[in-house]
């Protein structure tokens, strides 16, 4: 067995990819780890089953309330788009995480790291489920909301001021 060391840029779809093709070159077990997650590889695996596989796990990060939390992934196991939201907002809180413990502020790494944690096609509808996910269970969930609104002008700031997210899905920005 192999440890692969994973690039800093890696999503982990693109981790299971590239650890996958490493474990068929070298000819042997690769292991690795994205941010709390163990990712194996045998030689004779398909690099998008393992990236499919690994796609699908609800990554860690910092709850602040596992009750809600755990209600959360209960809830995304019966269905379906529940499991969505809940998979993107454990991916997108995880990678966040990461860019802030580098230095780097919520608001300046939100918008590409909700890009980056999009695996399965999110919608605009889709972003404020999972922020509305994480506004209840993790600790910078109200900067995150903060964030949100932030794209939706004066409204956004009133939507701030009263403590609320605005949904996308209803509001028609003004030219």
């Amino acid at each position: 067995m192999k440890i692969y060391n994973p690039n800093v840029t890696q999503n982990i779809h693109d981790l299971s990819l590239a650890i996958a093709k490493e474990a068929r070159k070298e000819d042997q077990i690769m292991l690795s780890n994205f941010n709390g997650v163990e990712i194996v590889a045998k030689p004779g695996d398909r690099a998008e089953v393992i990236a499919n596989y690994y796609r699908k796990q609800i990554l860690p990060f910092s709850v602040t309330n596992t009750e809600e939390w755990k209600e959360f992934v209960k809830a995304s196991k019966r269905d379906a788009f529940m499991g969505f939201y809940v998979r993107h907002a454990a991916r997108w809180a995880n990678i966040m995480e990461r860019e802030m413990a580098c230095g780097k502020k919520l608001e300046d790494i939100a918008g590409t790291t909700c890009s980056e944690a999009d695996l399965e096609g999110m919608s605009g509808h889709g972003v404020d489920q999972t922020v509305r996910i994480l506004m209840q269970v993790w600790g910078h969930g109200e900067e995150l909301r903060c964030w949100r609104n932030s794209k939706f002008g004066e409204q956004g700031k009133e939507a701030n001021r009263n403590g609320t997210l605005l949904s996308s899905a209803v509001f028609v920005k003004q030219a």
